[in-house]
């Protein structure tokens, strides 16, 4: 059953004030997790809000 309009739009603009973000890395030992972790976690602190990473 669908939600009225307003209703989607209000949980569509609360959701875009979310700032957390849960991320899950899994893998073999020694596959680079840890390495890529610390690389993004780097690039986050120093890009700007509006910054795009490159993919």
């Amino acid at each position: 059953m669908r939600q009225p309009l307003s209703r989607e739009l209000s949980n569509m603009l609360e959701r875009s004030r979310d700032r957390q973000l849960r991320l899950a890395v899994t893998g073999l030992s020694q596959a680079g997790k840890t390495a890529f972790l610390t690389s993004l976690v780097n690039q986050l602190r120093h890009a700007g809000v509006e910054a795009q990473l490159d993919l």
